[in-house]
């Protein structure tokens, strides 16, 4: 059809044409207004938690907080920096974690009673990380309970397994009594997820129960992800890659130092981040000098360079630990750059109040164990140092 057609159509049916040009106008303003209706609605809470930027301690703080003289004065130090901590003076080791972990819970708490509705399902599904955890934290307190061990359940509080079911979770004799606690229709996921980690539990095999709780998590998070438009799903995406990545990180260590590293890459198949499952098995392959070049050659190897992380890259546990979180810090503020207007200031806020309970619950450890100082210092992330 030439020019001149469209302009004998247009003098014969005007209000057509005209029709026509406005629904191609709206189809083509429609997303910029969505986003613009999704900045607006986030402007509050990107500008009340961009405001605090990071918060970590700094060295010195520290410093003065494991010079207190006990648990009650360091938690009295901490609530006077801003945390929220609820910990007594009497308190043991499961005390600590679950009263530090409302550093994070409770921000997610706070965060949720001011979030729009598409942000409070995005909470929602962060805090499930925290439920997945605990399943498979509690079948391994009640594995060891039916072999003898008794204590307290590792578990910590959250909408889904409350105070009152981590009472009566400890208060179970056995497995099959956990079991039959997480069956019915409104628990579908968990039990899936139960059958999954039956045998692995069975042969004693820890380390993939713990990953696959966490996979598991991360697969239904995936699919969550459909559900939400690209103004959320954007950030969402890079924050789901770096926390799958970190997943299959230290299982490829802790395969590697069970020696059993040939195993890695069909573990981690099928769910990978930015870092390939071939490139994992690589690096539960590799040892000493090779561990960290391994590292540096995946797409995170730029951060660790500009973050001048490499000399904290170690085989040993505790410290690539520590090295993650690290990394996470400066995954945060990558985050936040790169989705500034929608989900990265949140996001970040959110990873820096997780990095402030750990920081707070190994203080704390530290202070109820007699640790030395500059051992619990080693362990820490803290701002500038």
């Amino acid at each position: 059809m030439d020019f001149t057609s469209v302009i004998g159509i247009a003098q014969q049916h005007p209000y057509a044409i005209m029709g026509a040009v406005g629904v191609i106008a709206a189809a083509v303003s429609y997303r910029p207004l969505k986003n613009l209706y999704h900045i607006t609605t986030l402007a509050y809470l990107n500008g009340r938690y961009g405001a605090e930027g990071n918060r970590l301690l700094e060295p010195q703080e520290m410093y003065n907080l494991l010079e207190t003289g006990g648990i009650g004065e360091a938690v009295d130090l901490l609530r006077n920096m801003g945390y929220r901590v609820e910990v007594e003076p009497s308190a043991d080791s499961f005390d600590i974690g679950r009263g530090t972990f409302g550093i994070y819970s409770g921000a997610l708490k706070e965060m949720e009673m001011k979030a729009p509705k598409r942000l409070r399902k995005v909470l929602s599904i962060l805090e499930e990380e925290t439920f997945y955890r605990n399943i498979s934290s509690a079948l391994l307190y009640l594995k060891r309970k039916e072999e003898g061990v008794v204590g307290r359940a590792p578990i910590l509080p959250t909408r889904r397994m409350t105070k009152h079911d981590i009472e009566k979770i400890e208060k179970m004799a056995g497995l099959e009594e956990f079991y039959e606690y997480y069956s019915g229709e409104d628990v579908r996921d968990v039990e899936e997820l139960l059958k999954e980690l039956k045998k692995p539990l069975e042969e004693g095999d820890y380390e993939r129960v713990m990953y696959l709780s966490e996979r598991f998590y991360y697969k239904r998070f995936h699919e969550e992800l459909k559900s939400f438009d690209t103004f959320y799903r954007r950030a969402l995406e890079d924050y789901w890659k770096w926390k799958v990545d970190r997943l299959n990180l230290k299982t490829a260590l802790a395969y590697s130092l069970r020696g059993e590293p040939e195993r890695v890459e069909k573990i981690v198949e099928g769910l990978t981040g930015r870092i390939k499952s071939w490139k994992i098995s690589q690096i539960a392959f590799s040892s000493g000098r090779d561990f960290k070049e391994e590292l540096l050659s995946t797409p995170y190897g730029d951060l660790i360079r500009r973050a001048s992380l490499e000399g904290e890259v170690e085989r040993e546990p505790f410290m690539f630990e520590r090295f993650l979180d690290l990394l996470e810090m400066h995954m945060a503020e990558e985050i936040y750059i790169k989705n500034v207007l929608t989900l990265g200031t949140i996001l970040r806020y959110l990873i820096l109040r997780w990095l402030e309970a750990k920081n707070a619950r190994t203080a704390l450890l530290g202070i109820l164990h007699g640790v030395p100082r500059e051992t619990v210092l080693k362990n820490m992330v803290l701002r500038g140092g």
